[in-house]
C-alpha cells in the first residue's frame, strides 16, 4: 500500500560485502536524512568508512516521495524543510 520503488535493497547492508570483495573500489551509498537520527547515521557511515579504508561516499538525500513519508506515518514536508534537515546533518 505504501511501497516505494521496488525492488529496493537497503544500501548500507550491502556496503561491507561490496567493499570486502575489492581493495580499490569506492562505494557510494544513498541514504535519506528524513527518517534517521544524525548520530546513528554518522556512526554507521564512519564504521563503514573505517572498515573499507576510506572508500565510502554518501549521497545525501532528503527523500522525494510522499509514499516514503506515508510509510512512516508522516506527511512529506516542504522541500525547504527537507533541505534544512540535510544541512543540519552536514553540520553535525
Amino acid at each position: 500500500r505504501y511501497a516505494v520503488q521496488a525492488p529496493t535493497h537497503e544500501p548500507a547492508a550491502l556496503t561491507p560485502i561490496l567493499t570486502g570483495a575489492t581493495t580499490h573500489l569506492g562505494v557510494g551509498i544513498t541514504l535519506s536524512t528524513a527518517f534517521e537520527h544524525p548520530y546513528s547515521m554518522a556512526r554507521r557511515l564512519s564504521t563503514f568508512d573505517h572498515l573499507s579504508g576510506g572508500r565510502i561516499a554518501w549521497n545525501i538525500v532528503g527523500s522525494y516521495s510522499p509514499s516514503e513519508f506515508a510509510a512512516y506515518g508522516q506527511k512529506m514536508p516542504d522541500r525547504s524543510i527537507r533541505y534544512e534537515r540535510i544541512a543540519e546533518y552536514v553540520d553535525l
